[in-house]
């Protein structure tokens, strides 16, 4: 894995795949999110739906119930005998009833107690009660789940309380447009309930009535809990001891009682979650294998990019080894291809220029010291300076000094050294032009500090000053002056030497300073301005320039500008 894992040490693949981590982690938790908001409203809407169903079965049995009720009431009216027999039962015990009956046979085909159990098996033998407020007596007409019925004179108190116990429709009796009393009939609803109660696991309903609540079902909670949910409305979620539910609560359009519908949420969610889990499964399972392709790809590019950076490092030491990466895309490709072509051509110019310029020096260091006994000379030099003191000559004995230490300087120093040294050798030179010239001849230094400390190849402004004397010099009464300045200028710097005398007509320095551009026409001849530019190009990576122009108001001026590059960071030891 750690393998795999290098890319993460490039910042640019680092960002790269963290931000893609970024964006497709929230990327994911955005459409999981509305995923589950979709799921759980589903399974919302499946809860109303289950509800409601629940809710509307037991409503419209209760209703088809009312009607029949309001139907019987209308046929007692409509029927002066079935009326008769009514108000004959109305608030009399059995015992008065059957007497009535007996004595006042009129229609001995109508019975009022047949219509009442008729009445009750139209209801599903839900009707269980029905109570007649008489002002004698309260008659209580009781039936069983058959739809046997017990009678009985009651208190008003009994009466109440079995009210109380189921759903009541109440309502008024008149007789020849008088008030004579009311008529309860009390209904039990549970088996409605159970009928159209769902036979799954987790669900509860609550039966509220105006005196009670009635529970049904797994989901078990008070009658307070349940009146402050169902003021709330809505479908919802609560919380029992049991745990959590949604419930959604209904009131009766036909009688005083609601409905308050309830199922456990790891029941109602159960589905939703499984569904959940394995579309996040497979959100994972995809996830993780894009971040494989994508991993194996950024760690090819990072072998593919330190290979190529592997290879630039080796090509600074100069080892140009082409570079070979097998199935990389066509981007990386190209720039091998590049790369190569680079590194053949920089090879050549190396074995063209550089070594054979290395070797020419080396060559001219060999004959110069073939020629010449550094020891010999030196020797030589200090036997005539002590010489000339012996004789009273201390000008000459100082200028022999000065020469000799010039030649030590020459023959003793670093191929690379600092624009101070250089300076130092310069200077060593014109005392000594000084010396031969007398009071004809003087010389001045205008160097920025900062750049004393720059690094530059030995040797290079010595020829430059000696060309003065060569070309322009001669001899009469004219005061000479050679004046060198070494001068910052942005991104890099400006170098100046120029004298008071000479002049050169316009076509010479056209002809003169285009043969310095092109640098290399006059190799060989010497160790003139051509070989010291070309000295200085290799130096500084060739972002130099030499021109000679004719100094106002009168002498020759050799002016060289370098300008930094971006690779111009090189050190000392480099350049030596």
């Amino acid at each position: 894995m750690s393998k795999y894992s290098n890319f993460l040490h490039t910042k640019a693949y680092r960002r790269t795949f963290l931000t893609y981590q970024v964006i497709a982690l929230l990327l994911a938790a955005t459409i999981l999110g509305f995923v589950y908001r979709d799921m759980l409203n589903s399974a919302q809407e499946n809860f109303v739906a289950e509800s409601t169903k629940v809710y509307e079965g037991v409503d419209r049995r209760v209703g088809q119930v009312v009607n029949s009720i309001d139907q019987f009431y209308t046929q007692i009216y409509a029927s002066p005998g079935l009326a008769e027999d009514f108000f004959r039962y109305f608030g009399s015990s059995a015992q008065e009833y059957t007497m009535r009956r007996l004595l006042q046979p009129r229609e001995p085909d109508v019975n009022i107690m047949v219509d009442f159990k008729n009445l009750v098996q139209t209801s599903d033998y839900s009707i269980r009660h029905i109570i007649c407020y008489a002002p004698e007596n309260v008659v209580d007409l009781e039936f069983n789940s058959r739809g046997d019925a017990r009678h009985r004179i009651i208190t008003t108190e009994e009466a109440e309380a079995i009210c109380r116990s189921g759903c009541a429709y109440q309502m008024d009796i008149h007789r020849k447009s008088a008030y004579v009393g009311k008529i309860s009939i009390v209904m039990d609803l549970t088996g409605f309930i159970d009928r159209v109660m769902p036979n799954e696991p987790g669900r509860g309903l609550c039966l509220m009535l105006p005196h009670g609540t009635i529970s049904r079902g797994q989901v078990q909670i008070s009658a307070q809990q349940a009146a402050q949910l169902m003021e709330q409305g809505g479908v919802r979620q609560g919380t029992t001891e049991s745990g959590a539910f949604y419930y959604a609560g209904y009131t009766s359009q036909y009688l005083p009682f609601s409905i308050l519908y309830l199922v456990q949420s790891q029941v109602l969610l159960q589905g939703m979650l499984r569904s959940f889990v394995l579309l996040a499964v497979c959100f994972v399972l995809a996830f993780g294998a894009i971040n494989v392709v994508l991993i194996r790809r950024f760690s090819q590019d990072t072998d593919y990019i330190r290979t190529i950076l592997h290879s630039m490092a080796e090509a600074e030491k100069e080892n140009f080894d082409q570079i070979s990466i097998a199935g990389a895309n066509p981007e990386y490709d190209a720039i091998v291809r590049g790369l190569n072509d680079l590194y053949r051509h920089l090879d050549n110019l190396i074995q063209q220029e550089y070594k054979l310029t290395i070797s020419q020096q080396r060559a001219q260091m060999d004959m110069l010291a073939a020629q010449l006994n550094p020891h010999f000379l030196y020797n030589t030099l200090e036997r005539i300076r002590m010489r000339a003191l012996t004789e009273h000559a201390p000008d000459v004995a100082e200028a022999t000094a000065g020469l000799g230490l010039l030649y030590r300087n020459i023959v003793k120093t670093e191929p690379v050294i600092s624009m101070k040294q250089e300076l130092e050798i310069t200077r060593q030179y014109l005392d000594l032009m000084t010396f031969l010239y007398g009071d004809e001849f003087m010389y001045y230094f205008d160097v920025d500090p900062e750049l004393e400390e720059v690094m530059t190849p030995k040797i290079w402004m010595q020829p430059i000053v000696e060309n003065f004397f060569k070309h322009n010099f001669r001899q009469d009464d004219q005061i000479k002056v050679i004046v060198v300045e070494l001068k910052t200028i942005p991104d890099g710097y400006e170098f100046r030497f120029f004298d008071n005398i000479g002049f050169m007509e316009p076509e010479q320095l056209e002809q003169i300073n285009r043969d310095l551009e092109e640098d290399g026409s006059r190799q060989g001849q010497g160790i003139g301005l051509y070989n010291v530019l070309h000295r200085l190009r290799l130096f500084y990576a060739g972002q130099l320039h030499m021109t000679m122009e004719n100094n106002d108001p009168e002498g020759i001026c050799i002016r060289i500008v370098y300008q930094k590059g971006e690779s111009d960071d090189v050190s000392s030891a480099d350049r030596g």
